[in-house]
C-alpha cells in the first residue's frame, strides 16, 4: 500500500482528532496533488487500486475507509469555522471535497447536474436558512451555480481565503461587519473605522433621538 494513503487512513480512523492534526492535512495534500484518490500502486504486492473520485476514495476500504463521511464533513466544518490552528487547512479540504464531488452521470459532476444546482433554490428563504444556513457547502453550491469561474480562486494563498469571501464577491451574501458591543470607546473606534464619518454622524443623530425622546412618546 502507498505509505501516504496508509498514513492518512491511520489518522482518519479517529475523525475528531484527525481534523485537528497537521499530519492529516499534510498527507491529504499529497494525495490530492498526486491524484492518489484516482489510483495508486500498492507498495507491497504491486497491485493498482483505482477509485471513481475523491469521495469514493475517502469511503473505500482501500482508500481512507471513512464510514461516516457526513460526520467527517461536520467535524471539518467545526474546525473551519473556529480559530483552530488548522482552520485554513480544514476549509481547504472542505473546498476540495466539494470541487471533486463524485460524478452523478457520465460527463456530469456536482456543478453540471441541474438537480443539484437548483437544490439550494427550491426552498423558501426560511427553509433555505434552516436547511443550509450560510455554511461553506451551501455557499460553494451557490458559487458553482452563479459564478463557477470563482471556484478555482478559493483556498489557502489564493484570491479568496474562504467560500464566504468568494460569495461576497459574487453578490450571493452581503459583507456585514460584526462588532462586539463592549466598552463604548473601542466600539466607537471600530464603528468609525468600518463605516466612516458620514455613517457615524447619522448614527449619532438616531441615538440622540432615542436617548432624549419623551418617555411617554416611546410607549
Amino acid at each position: 500500500m502507498s505509505f501516504t494513503v496508509f498514513s492518512a487512513r491511520s489518522l482518519a480512523h479517529d475523525l475528531e482528532n484527525a481534523v485537528g492534526t497537521e499530519g492529516f492535512y499534510f498527507y491529504m495534500r499529497k494525495i490530492i496533488d498526486k491524484k492518489l484518490y484516482e489510483k495508486y500502486r500498492d507498495d507491497v504486492n504491486g497491485e493498482e487500486c483505482r477509485f471513481d473520485g475523491l469521495l469514493q476514495f475517502m469511503q473505500h476500504k482501500d482508500g481512507l475507509g471513512i464510514k461516516d463521511l457526513s460526520l467527517f464533513k461536520k467535524c471539518l466544518s467545526v474546525v473551519a469555522s473556529s480559530k483552530h490552528k488548522m482552520q485554513d487547512e480544514a476549509n481547504w479540504l472542505l473546498i476540495e471535497i466539494s470541487k471533486k464531488q463524485e460524478s452523478r452521470a457520465p460527463g456530469e459532476n456536482q456543478y453540471t447536474d441541474e438537480s443539484l444546482k437548483t437544490q439550494s433554490t427550491t426552498q423558501g428563504p426560511s427553509d433555505r436558512r434552516s436547511t443550509y444556513g450560510e455554511t461553506s457547502d451551501y455557499l460553494l453550491r451557490r458559487i458553482a451555480r452563479d459564478r463557477p469561474e470563482l471556484l478555482n480562486d478559493i483556498g489557502k494563498n489564493k484570491r479568496f481565503k474562504s467560500a464566504r469571501a468568494a460569495a461576497i464577491e459574487a453578490g450571493i451574501i452581503k459583507d456585514i461587519p460584526s462588532i462586539q458591543l463592549k466598552d463604548p470607546a473601542p466600539t466607537a473606534q471600530k464603528l468609525f473605522a468600518k463605516k466612516g464619518q458620514d455613517w457615524c454622524l447619522q448614527l449619532m443623530e438616531e441615538l440622540s433621538e432615542l436617548v432624549f425622546q419623551d418617555p411617554a412618546s416611546a410607549v
